[in-house]
């Protein structure tokens, strides 16, 4: 490569980023006051607590996952039947201990 096309690339590199933190505090621009300490709460949560990467940024991957847990867990939707399902397992499960012990 020569010089020309390294400048060119270098440029391309600075503008994306250049473009992504505009767009990032545009957005930190239109959030309400109570938005904006819950987005610096989980700015200051969502860190490293120890190791090499200590104070930096949870990766996306660790990001992605976190939320899909959340999810998972947390607004994870319970009928009847299942609620009934899971039991009879305990149930079941609790029979098969005692018969153990």
């Amino acid at each position: 490569m020569n010089e020309t096309q390294l400048q060119a690339i270098f440029n391309s590199i600075t503008n994306k980023t250049n473009y992504q933190r505009a767009n990032l505090i545009s957005t930190i621009e239109q959030l309400s006051d109570t938005e904006l300490s819950s987005i610096i709460h989980l700015i200051l949560t969502m860190c490293y607590p120890k190791g090499p990467n200590k104070g930096k940024i949870y990766s996306p991957y660790l990001q992605k996952k976190a939320n899909e847990y959340i999810n998972k867990t947390l607004y994870k939707h319970q009928n009847y039947q299942s609620l009934q399902d899971t039991n009879l397992q305990l149930e079941k499960t609790n029979r098969k201990l005692h018969q153990k012990n």
